[in-house]
C-alpha cells in the first residue's frame, strides 16, 4: 500500500476492522516511521503488521 514512499513518516489507521495486511505493504518507507492504531486494537495490529508487511525494527506502532 505504501511501499516505496520514502518520505512517509506517519501512518494513521482509523479502522478497527482490518482482516489482513498485504505483503511488503510498508517496505521502503521512512526507517523510523510511526504507525498509529486504535488503542483497543494495538496488540492485534502489532501481530498483523509484521516483517512480511515490511515493518522494520526501527518503526514504531503506537496507540493514537
Amino acid at each position: 500500500a505504501f511501499a516505496g514512499c520514502k518520505k512517509l513518516k506517519l501512518v494513521t489507521v482509523q479502522s478497527k476492522k482490518i482482516s489482513k495486511v498485504g505483503k511488503n505493504a510498508f517496505k521502503n518507507i521512512y526507517k523510523k516511521a510511526v504507525i498509529k492504531v486504535p488503542a483497543s486494537k494495538l496488540k492485534t495490529y502489532k501481530k498483523k503488521f509484521n516483517k512480511k508487511a515490511g515493518i522494520r525494527s526501527t518503526m514504531k506502532i503506537k496507540k493514537k
